[in-house]
């Protein structure tokens, strides 16, 4: 079961319209319809939010883990080497991942953002406003590039890292700019292919 799902599935079981768990959470109820279809997820301040709602722990709430990604479809090694950038592509990764997913109705340039605390974000903002703490993880974990691809049937994030290309299978759409999955937030920034 879905995280939108179960959102829908306790709000029945409690009898409760979309209108009246979006006022008691601070929303729309067109939010709540996004996160019931899976076209978007909470952030966290929300699913606290909602497990209170239902009077159910986050953890509870939380069992979805496995249902955002179907599984790890492939990790295998990558080489740039012989890799010319073409068309609308801004690194030789993300041209590795147009050659790789050839048959691909669509390619995103993602980036992955770590959902602060406010508090965090001012005190970065204060101590190193040039630098933020998502980009120091980012490069800590040496990740090169990040990907939506789009085909037929499937969607799939993409993400190269230290020459290492692991692909993982979305259960859920990526529909509009953002989808939010496990305290990360993936941004199209811009679409390659």
């Amino acid at each position: 079961m879905t995280l939108g799902e179960k959102i829908k599935k306790l709000r029945n079981n409690a009898n409760i319209s979309q209108e009246d768990l979006a006022e008691q959470i601070g929303v729309s109820r067109q939010i709540v319809t996004k996160w019931e279809k899976d076209a978007g997820l909470p952030d966290i301040q929300n699913l606290k939010k909602i497990a209170k709602v239902f009077d159910i722990s986050i953890d509870e709430l939380l069992d979805y883990k496995d249902e955002l990604f179907e599984k790890d479809i492939l990790e295998e090694k990558y080489s740039l080497e012989g890799i010319t950038k073409t068309g609308k592509c801004r690194s030789k990764e993300e041209q590795y991942v147009v050659n790789r997913f050839g048959g691909a109705i669509s390619i995103y340039s993602l980036l992955r953002k770590k959902k602060w605390s406010l508090k965090k974000n001012i005190f970065w903002f204060i101590v190193e406003p040039t630098f933020s703490p998502e980009m120091e993880e980012f490069l800590e974990n040496g990740v090169n590039t990040i990907c939506l691809v789009e085909e037929k049937d499937s969607s799939y994030i993409v993400i190269l890292k230290k020459g290492i290309m692991k692909i993982i299978k979305l259960k859920v759409s990526f529909l509009g700019k953002k989808l939010e999955i496990d305290g990360y937030e993936y941004k199209k920034l811009y679409k390659i292919k």
